[in-house]
């Protein structure tokens, strides 16, 4: 019982410290979306697409985060635009963000491409303090419920051959408004930093091998990295494995319907103590994707995405 009551405890603290940080919702599967943590990766598929993705964190434990996204992109021959709004619900606390997307391509030589992005847009934090269990009246919480809007806005770059891809971004350049203790909020000026590359070897006729690594740094969150592997059948099929560091293994599986509809789920497995309290986390995502006006076609990245 002792055991038990430590690792809540643990897990209470612990999640004190996640609810201020997570302020950008975590995807494990952020490479069927790419442009949400890299705006120059908007387009890069080369293909106009729909993307609806859910994603359930730490099932069955109370207050746990929650998220629904919804995005379109539209490349043209060297630029593309696209939106993004997602919805995410942290206990007490919701975001609700909705933001558009441009980047632009340069032919560097050859086969090597930049591409240039940004993103902008309105973000409401909402703060209902209903929400809040309290086991011992004498507890202390923040009793004021509080509502926020502010602007947001990030940039990025990506160089990419049929090869291999590496993009630097930060999606939130500009100052974050949190909820605070006092009357209003407060503002924090933390940007995250993101550093995502990838390779595409192929095997054999038509099966490939994907490696690739996500590196982020925030100023009020701990240093994360991922490595993944996916591999790619016929174009039809995907099945991955990847690492995020001190924090859980995750398993991915995706299949191409008709060459446009796209589907995909994955289960993390979280490596600390607090798994032994909740059934994981899942995340699923359809995507369905168009051809645009012929002539306007951009270069396609290889299919990491």
């Amino acid at each position: 019982m002792v055991t038990r009551r430590f690792y809540i405890a643990t897990f209470i603290l612990f999640l004190a410290f996640y609810l201020h940080g997570q302020y950008e919702p975590l995807q494990t599967l952020y490479a069927k979306n790419p442009m949400f943590i890299n705006p120059a990766n908007t387009g890069v598929e080369g293909k106009g697409s729909i993307f609806v993705w859910h994603r359930s964190q730490w099932l069955q434990f109370t207050g746990a985060p929650t998220t629904e996204m919804l995005s379109f992109e539209y490349p043209l021959e060297k630029s593309a635009f696209g939106a993004n709004v997602f919805y995410d619900s942290n206990g007490p606390q919701s975001l609700t963000n909705a933001a558009g997307y441009y980047s632009y391509m340069f032919n560097l030589s050859g086969e090597l491409y930049m591409s240039l992005g940004l993103n902008g847009g309105i973000r409401y934090l909402s703060y209902d303090p209903s929400k809040i269990r309290i086991k011992d009246p004498g507890e202390t919480y923040l009793e004021e419920a509080k509502k926020i809007t502010y602007f947001n806005a990030g940039a990025g770059v990506t160089l990419f051959t049929d090869k291999w891809f590496i993009g630097l971004s930060s999606p939130n350049i500009t100052p974050e408004k949190r909820v605070g203790s006092s009357s209003n909020y407060t503002t924090v000026y933390s940007p995250l930093v993101y550093l995502n590359g990838g390779a595409n070897f192929p095997l054999s006729y038509n099966v490939y091998l994907q490696p690739s690594l996500l590196l982020r740094y925030g100023q009020s969150l701990p240093f994360a990295a991922e490595l993944g592997f996916y591999m790619r059948f016929h174009d039809k099929f995907s099945a991955g494995l990847s690492y995020r560091l001190n924090a859980a293994f995750s398993f991915m599986l995706g299949a191409t319907i008709a060459d446009k509809f796209r589907i995909g789920y994955a289960f993390d497995l979280d490596t600390h103590p607090i798994r032994k309290y909740n059934y994981g986390s899942h995340e699923i995502f359809f995507k369905y994707s168009f051809e645009t006006r012929q002539g306007n076609i951009r270069f396609q990245s290889p299919r990491f995405f």
